[in-house]
């Protein structure tokens, strides 16, 4: 009952929302610039059954062997059955997912019938052997992630105030599937411990899963926030995010934003990608040679104390081909080209150096880690896996998130 109780609504006075179609046209060069995965990416199309296998970490072509098909896991009260039957179309594509244990996750998935036709989308939520579908709709899905739960969040389909009243904030709790309006209020350029950042619609917004409310979130005038990317919460409540376009930089906030600290990262390039560890100490940053290609790497930052200092990593792959990612330890692991380009290899960062570990798990996005897990999409094959790792991208075994 707590569940409901912490997501009823909140009354509140609404504001004058933007536009949607604003929102969306800020959003379109953020997206292009760190789009690694869409469903167009991959065309091959494969039967929708559940692959598990484990990868062989001197194997770059570690072979895709489909088990017996085995049965979906049960739908929890309020899942969507038009939303789980496009799901398992063989069409279906995996766009992204979070995941905060092997039995708590959230996943995106789409069908884009032919290029320059309107996709669908659909989401998943799985909890403890139990999942929740959301209803199709042309609007991709937002994967948030509070602390230890994943939720979705639904943006409205129209451009007018009136039309924020069909967006939607999706939980999946024991007692079933939790939907609420999610609302636009006034901005601020603060935040609570309980919030959630996201750059997803195009500009920094805070989303306030107890209301189920929205807002645009402002900063100081001496605070550069352009062109934002990266955001990330660690443990501790800080907020991390990289900034600005040729001349980007490391932003964090120690207090719910009231003000924020920066770190040069490249005078030069776009900023690329960002990872922290969970508790906040290991930082690795980077930037892009390309800003249509952010696999190109221009310059690579690391820092082991939060912080306060930086060390530059001249000797490492040029490209990704996954991460880089922080662990508590002060550990940086990324994939990028084999020696002779060969493949794609594991790599270890220390100091600034990168040290060849063995191959790595073929063509993968969207490299994120627990600390204890470290997960990924499988571009291989027909799209539709995420690969999960206890030793660090070491080995791999696979499951599809519906």
């Amino acid at each position: 009952m707590s569940d409901l109780k912490d997501l009823a609504f909140t009354v509140q006075s609404a504001v004058d929302a933007p536009a949607f179609e604003t929102l969306a046209r800020k959003a379109v060069h953020r997206r292009n610039r760190r789009r690694v995965s869409v469903a167009a990416a991959i065309s091959t199309v494969v039967a929708a059954i559940l692959l598990v296998t484990t990868v062989n970490p001197h194997s770059n072509d570690a072979p895709i062997t489909p088990e017996p098909t085995r049965t979906p896991a049960p739908t929890a009260p309020g899942s969507d059955k038009k939303g789980q039957a496009f799901a398992y179309d063989s069409t279906a594509r995996l766009n992204s997912t979070v995941l905060t244990s092997p039995t708590r996750w959230a996943a995106s998935w789409s069908h884009c019938p032919s290029q320059g036709a309107e996709c669908e989308f659909t989401a998943v939520l799985g909890l403890h052997g139990r999942v929740a579908f959301a209803p199709v709709q042309s609007q991709m899905y937002m994967l948030l992630r509070s602390r230890d739960e994943p939720m979705l969040a639904s943006p409205p389909t129209q451009g007018t105030t009136e039309n924020w009243s069909d967006g939607a904030l999706i939980r999946l709790t024991e007692r079933g599937v939790v939907r609420t309006r999610l609302r636009h209020v006034a901005a601020s350029q603060t935040f609570q411990d309980d919030e959630i950042l996201t750059d997803e619609w195009g500009t920094i917004s805070v989303i306030n899963p107890k209301t189920s409310t929205m807002r645009d979130l402002t900063f100081p005038t001496e605070v550069d926030a352009s062109l934002a990317r990266g955001l990330t919460r660690d443990n501790t409540g800080r907020w991390w995010l990289l900034s600005g376009g040729i001349r980007s930089n490391i932003l964090w906030s120690e207090d719910r934003g009231k003000t924020w600290q920066q770190a040069p990262l490249d005078p030069d390039h776009d900023a690329a990608d960002l990872s922290v560890s969970p508790n906040g100490k290991t930082v690795v940053a980077t930037s892009t040679v390309d800003e249509s290609n952010p696999q190109a790497l221009a310059t690579m930052k690391v820092s082991t104390d939060a912080g306060k200092t930086w060390t530059v990593v001249t000797e490492r792959p040029a490209e990704s081909r996954g991460g880089p990612i922080a662990y508590d330890d002060g550990t940086v692991i990324m994939f990028g080209p084999a020696a002779g380009d060969t493949g794609v290899a594991r790599y270890r960062i220390t100091g600034n150096r990168s040290q060849q570990l063995g191959f790595g798990p073929g063509e993968s996005a969207g490299l994120a880690t627990t600390n204890q897990l470290t997960y990924a999409l499988d571009l291989r094959g027909g799209q539709t896996r995420v690969g999960i790792s206890s030793d660090r991208g070491g080995s791999w075994s696979y499951f599809e998130p519906r």
